[in-house]
C-alpha cells in the first residue's frame, strides 16, 4: 500500500476490481447486432418485430418498481389536489 498515491486508492483496479471487456472489435460487435437484428425480425400479422441486441454477458439489471410506484402515487396526489384526475 505504501507504494500507491492517495488518488490511486480511488482506481478500482488498485481494489482489484476490473472492468468486464470484451474481446471482440467494434466491427465484429457491429456484425453481430446486424445478423441479431436479421434473425430476430418477425412478421407478425403484417406487423415487425425486431429483439433489442443483448450482449450475452451483461450486467444485471436493477428493480425499480418500489421507485416508479412512489412516483405514480405522487403523481396520482398532485393530479388529486389541483382536481385534474377523473375517478
Amino acid at each position: 500500500v505504501s507504494d500507491l498515491k492517495i488518488c490511486d486508492l480511488w482506481l478500482l483496479d488498485s481494489l482489484g476490481i476490473k472492468e468486464l471487456r470484451i474481446a471482440l472489435s467494434k466491427s465484429e460487435i457491429e456484425e453481430a447486432v446486424k445478423d441479431h437484428f436479421v434473425r430476430s425480425l418477425r412478421d407478425d400479422e403484417g406487423r415487425y418485430q425486431v429483439l433489442f441486441p443483448w450482449l450475452e454477458v451483461h450486467p444485471e439489471l436493477s428493480d425499480n418498481r418500489n421507485i416508479a410506484e412512489r412516483r405514480l402515487k405522487t403523481c396520482v396526489r398532485s393530479l388529486q389536489k389541483k382536481k385534474c384526475l377523473q375517478e
